[in-house]
Parts: C-alpha cells; structure tokens; sequence
C-alpha cells in the first residue's frame, strides 16, 4: 500500500516538475494560440456566410479590426498589426499554420536549450513573433500601395505564415 502511495507521489512530483519546464510553457501558449486562431477563422467564415445573404456588414467589421493594412494603421487601429496574425480568411491557410503551430510545439520539446528558463522561451518566441509584424508592418509602407477589388480598396494582409517560418528557422 505504501509502495503506491509512493508511486503516486512520485508521479505528481514528475508532473509538477513538467509543468515548470520551457517546453511545457510554449505547448500550452501554441495551443492555446490554435484555439484562438481556429475561432478567429470560425467568425470568418460567419462572416462570409452573412455576406453571401446580403448582411455583409460583419464583413467590414472583421476587415477593420483583423487585418493589417496601410488604411487600418493610419485610421489608428494599431491592434490590427496583432490581431492580423490570428486571422485566416482562407481555410488552407489557417488549417495550414495551424497544423505548423502544432509541429512547432513537437519540435521545440526537442529543440529548447536544456538551461532555458520558461520564460526565456516564451520570451523567444514572442519575440520572433513582434519580427514577423514588424515585417508585415514595414512592407505595407515601403511598399507601393496595392489595391485589389472593383472599387479599389486597400490591399489588407492576414495570417501566421511568417511568425511560423521564423520560428521554424529559429529552432530547426
């Protein structure tokens, strides 16, 4: 009776001692980062569905606050260059980076320097994140304005597929 006791003790020691390990910390961000971009997507796709019966109102709304453009950033919706990462319009895409984010968490378990602290590691992959906005952010001014759509709107950018290769680059 004893001898389970201890086995048990010794499995909720082994559990504590994960939780507190770098690659713990960044698996449960990325998942909790998939699950936010899956509902992002899902109120796209809303979206678009309302649009298609003539309520295209959420539409404007999600274009105003989940993408990064040049209108946006001069309109002073400065959240939109973190909020444009979350958003995938196309199913491809989002399911793409989704199923990338997932194998990132599998390859930073392997990759994660054994003296990292939890919160170095969040703190790189953060970082690495705020490079590929920054990014985002610099072609939308460096670039000449696009423009898509019949009545000539701003081109408007959205998805992870840079933060994600960033991160891939950084620990593989």
């Amino acid at each position: 009776m004893n001898s389970t006791l201890e086995g048990s003790k010794t499995k909720s020691e082994a559990n504590i001692l994960l939780r507190n390990t770098p690659s713990y910390a960044l698996g449960s961000l990325i998942r909790r980062m998939i699950i936010f971009i899956l509902g992002i997507g899902v109120a796209w796709a809303v979206a678009d569905t309302l649009s298609f019966f003539g309520y295209g109102d959420m539409v404007k709304v999600m274009q105003a606050h989940f993408t990064i453009s040049r209108e946006n950033l001069q309109e002073g919706r400065v959240w939109t260059i973190f909020t444009s990462i979350v958003s995938h319009r196309d199913t491809m895409s989002l399911l793409a980076n989704c199923l990338g984010l997932l194998g990132i968490s599998f390859l930073l378990a392997e990759t994660i320097p054994l003296h990292w602290t939890s919160r170095n590691a969040v703190s790189v992959f953060l970082g690495l994140g705020i490079g590929a906005l920054a990014a985002s952010a610099a072609v939308l001014y460096l670039a000449p304005v696009p423009r898509d759509g019949p009545k000539g709107r701003t081109k408007t950018y959205q998805g992870a597929s840079g933060f994600i290769c960033s991160v891939f680059g950084r620990f593989h």
